[in-house]
Formats: C-alpha cells, sequence, structure tokens
C-alpha cells in the first residue's frame, strides 16, 4: 500500500510538472511571436532611417567632389591658359621643357576631371536609387500600420448574431368527402376544415 501511494504521488507531481512545462513553453512561443511582429512593424522605418543616413552619407561625398572639380576646372583653366602663352613664345630649349611640363599637369588634371566626373555619376544613381527605396519603404509603413488598425477595429467589432428563420405554418392537407349514412338511411357529408397561413379555418363543405 505504502509504494502505491508513493507511486501515485510521483506519477501526479510528474503530470503537474508536464502540465507546467506546456503552460510555460506556450507562453515562451507567445512572447517571441509578440517580439518579432512587434519588430517586424518597425522594419519599414529602420530601413527608412537606414537609407536616409546613408542618403547624407553620399551627399556629403558628392559634395566634397564638387568642391574638388570646381578646383580642377579652375586648375584645367589655367593651365590651358599658360600653354597657349607659352606656346606664342619663341621656341627655347627652357621654353620647351616649360611647355611640357604644363602639359603634362594638364593631362593629369584632364585625367582627374574625368575620373571624378564618373565618380559624380555613380554618386547621384546612388542617391537617386536611395530616394526611391526611401519613398517605397515610407509607403510600407503606412500600409503595414493602416492594417494592423484594421484588424484591431475587426477584433474589437462584435459579431452580429444571425437571425432564425421563421417556420411557414403547414397547410392541413385537403380530404375528400366521404357519404357517411345515418340510422334513418340519408347519407350525410360531414364538414371539412382547411387551415390557411394565419392558422384561421375555413370551411369549406357544410353539412347538407
Amino acid at each position: 500500500m505504502p509504494q502505491r501511494k508513493t507511486a501515485k504521488r510521483a506519477k501526479s507531481k510528474k503530470s503537474v510538472r508536464n502540465t507546467r512545462s506546456k503552460r510555460t513553453g506556450k507562453q515562451d512561443v507567445l512572447g517571441l511571436v509578440a517580439k518579432i511582429e512587434g519588430e517586424f512593424l518597425h522594419v519599414p522605418s529602420r530601413l527608412v532611417a537606414l537609407c536616409r543616413q546613408e542618403q547624407n552619407t553620399v551627399k556629403n561625398r558628392h559634395d566634397k567632389l564638387k568642391t574638388s572639380l570646381k578646383t580642377l576646372h579652375t586648375k584645367q583653366s589655367n593651365l590651358q591658359k599658360k600653354l597657349k602663352a607659352l606656346s606664342s613664345k619663341k621656341k627655347s630649349s627652357q621654353n620647351t621643357k616649360q611647355i611640357n611640363i604644363v602639359k603634362k599637369a594638364l593631362t593629369q588634371t584632364n585625367i582627374l576631371i574625368k575620373n571624378m566626373t564618373k565618380v559624380s555619376v555613380e554618386l547621384n544613381k546612388i542617391s537617386t536609387a536611395l530616394a526611391n527605396k526611401q519613398a517605397k519603404f515610407i509607403a510600407l509603413g503606412k500600409q503595414l500600420l493602416q492594417l494592423e488598425k484594421q484588424l484591431k477595429n475587426k477584433k474589437m467589432a462584435k459579431p452580429a448574431k444571425a437571425r432564425k428563420k421563421s417556420a411557414a405554418p403547414k397547410r392541413a392537407k385537403a380530404r375528400k368527402n366521404i357519404p357517411v349514412s345515418s340510422s334513418s338511411g340519408d347519407s350525410i357529408t360531414p364538414t371539412i376544415y382547411d387551415y390557411n397561413a394565419s392558422g384561421s379555418s375555413v370551411n369549406e363543405t357544410e353539412n347538407s
């Protein structure tokens, strides 16, 4: 007997532990789902912030590049003027050396301007793509919030109770008039009643 009681207690304790573990497991899953759902709803706003941050970085790079290009274009113009002035002078060894130095500097400046212009075009493309992505994520965030509101309103609204259809009253089947002979030998036709939809009786055949 004591062994049976001990076994029963152990079994009951085990079942309680299993029930508690199942409940805590369900609560953990629900908590995890709620956490992921909250993070999912905030994903568009985070992406918008990321695009905005990257756009500011690209803008700063582009502004610096514009300043550098402006400086290089000024240098290019000055070198071209200098080369023109040197070319108009009489040829000499010193003059030729100066012309070669100016030509080399002008070539390097032209290459720099070409490369920087390419980078500027690429930065413009990146900036446009980021602006489009940002607008897309803003619209997505608005749609998610709208959907969340609709679902909440749907949960709060009480479902309308379905009305039961009223059953139509059954009509009594018409019977045939069967003559009944009386004790005197005369035939008597019984009175048959039919019930209409309102429930009132209609006397179809009167006693003859």
